[in-house]
């Protein structure tokens, strides 16, 4: 049917990434590469055309997910690729198709990772209030610097060592580990 991306038609198709795709195009916009034979992007074909053609691919199109990282400088790296098995010039109503999936699962990936930053933030500031406590609660610095190497180890580190200066001489004070036989 004309205007509709099947979905359920290929529920056989390889992994994406098993089966290589071009990048998606400029400004966000999806990329199409149809049936067409003067259609086909010549480096697409070239270097994947074997894949394609094992996996019966005659047209695909590719929309990028519009990922939002926690890194400045991270790539927005990410596709939903539709292929079909015959060739195909795709409509408006198919580009806003796959436009509009894609940025529903940008939309669902991003409140995802929104949701993860929010509970290591949650961890994070847990561990610190604890740690405060732990620090408040003794002017005995021994006690103090153990309770806080214990405290430490399930939350930021598989192992904590403290070693005090004594005279010159480094002395370990506290040696704490996630596996209490190794400590």
């Amino acid at each position: 049917m004309r205007g509709r991306i099947d979905l359920a038609r290929h529920r056989h198709a390889r992994p994406l990434a098993q089966l290589p795709h071009r990048d998606p195009g400029r400004h966000g916009l999806p990329s199409r590469l149809p049936g067409h034979p003067r259609c086909q992007r010549r480096g697409a074909r070239q270097r994947f055309g074997g894949i394609y053609e094992a996996e019966g691919v005659r047209s695909l199109l590719v929309a990028p997910l519009q990922l939002e990282s926690g890194q400045p400088d991270a790539h927005n790296a990410g596709t939903i690729t539709f292929y079909w098995r015959t060739p195909r010039v795709f409509s408006e109503l198919d580009v806003a198709y796959a436009s509009a999936l894609a940025n529903l699962a940008s939309t669902a990936l991003n409140l995802s990772e929104l949701h993860e930053q929010n509970q290591r933030e949650k961890r994070r500031l847990s561990f610190l209030a604890e740690a405060s406590a732990v620090l408040a609660s003794s002017l005995d610095y021994e006690t103090t610097l153990q309770r806080v190497a214990h405290l430490a180890v399930p939350h930021i580190a598989d192992w904590c060592a403290v070693h005090i200066l004594e005279n010159g001489v480094p002395n370990r004070l506290v040696v704490a580990h996630a596996d209490s036989g190794h400590a």
